[in-house]
């Protein structure tokens, strides 16, 4: 199938390879951050354990334990942690940014192709002899020229809290209890009551590609037990591991990203969604 849909968002090698340059720099701000830290482990280790703590038990954080010389090192290397707190920070926005928008772009031209060959890969349907086996699972892929397109659907089952208060009274035979539940709103009948989306992109030819460098975005749908008008689809960042800082979603991108996710759905005939 002709890529020509594609141009216009870019080379995917390429865009990929933008951010791993970022998620490295990240790695190396990292890497710093605990060479700092352990430094001033090593400072805190200087000193005995009991002068290190209050009568409270509690650490003496302003090190007022140290000496004159010993503080002056310690307030060099705190200083650098926070500035490569904030740098990393920057980092973490910039890459979680930026895989969100390619994700979306590479979304929406997939929607707007007239034929996307989405093909189900694999399918899981909860054990109900097994009580740890309670997830529904879908993994949907789309391959076009060097295009590698996944979808992951994960359903949870609807938990009624009403239900369990009342197998609480009735095992503890509190009338009261039934009495005020009985009087509760009708619960809806939910087969699930969330529904999440992890939609990704990256090359078909970089095998083994970290989850943390594709281009992609995440949306949680959660079902009111009782209003259906409330039911609500959160659209996130694609997952990063260890991530501290966070951007904001605007709106227009937002509504953009839920559009696109629930016309995926419906193209795939994803139920509940």
């Amino acid at each position: 199938m002709s890529t020509e849909s594609f141009e216009k968002v870019g080379t995917i090698r390429e865009e990929i390879e933008s951010i791993r340059i970022i998620s490295e720099r990240r790695r190396l701000l990292q890497e710093h951050w605990s060479e700092l830290f352990g430094k001033i482990q090593n400072l805190d280790s200087k000193y005995p354990i009991d002068v290190q703590y209050d009568e409270q038990s509690r650490f003496r954080g302003d090190r007022s334990f140290y000496t004159s010389e010993d503080m002056e090192e310690y307030t060099l290397l705190n200083d650098g942690m926070e500035s490569v707190d904030a740098e990393r920070n920057e980092l973490e926005q910039e890459l979680l940014k930026r895989r969100f928008q390619l994700g979306l772009q590479y979304l929406e031209a997939l929607n707007h192709q007239e034929h996307s060959p989405w093909k189900q890969t694999r399918r899981h349907e909860p054990n109900p002899k097994d009580p740890m086996d309670f997830l529904s699972l879908e993994e949907w892929r789309c391959v076009i020229g060097d295009l590698d397109a996944r979808l992951e659907v994960v359903k949870e089952p609807h938990t009624s809290f009403i239900n369990g208060a009342r197998h609480i009274a009735e095992k503890t035979r509190d009338q009261e209890l039934a009495r005020r539940l009985d009087a509760w709103p009708q619960e809806r009948d939910l087969p699930y009551g969330t529904v999440c989306l992890t939609f990704s992109v990256g090359p078909k030819s970089f095998f083994g590609l970290e989850e943390d460098l594709r281009p992609g975005l995440y949306a949680e749908k959660r079902f009111d037990s009782h209003d259906a008008s409330r039911d609500a689809v959160d659209v996130r960042f694609p997952p990063l591991h260890t991530a501290y800082a966070f951007p904001t979603i605007e709106p227009q991108e937002r509504e953009r990203a839920t559009t696109e996710l629930v016309s995926l759905a419906h193209k795939l005939r994803i139920e509940n969604f």
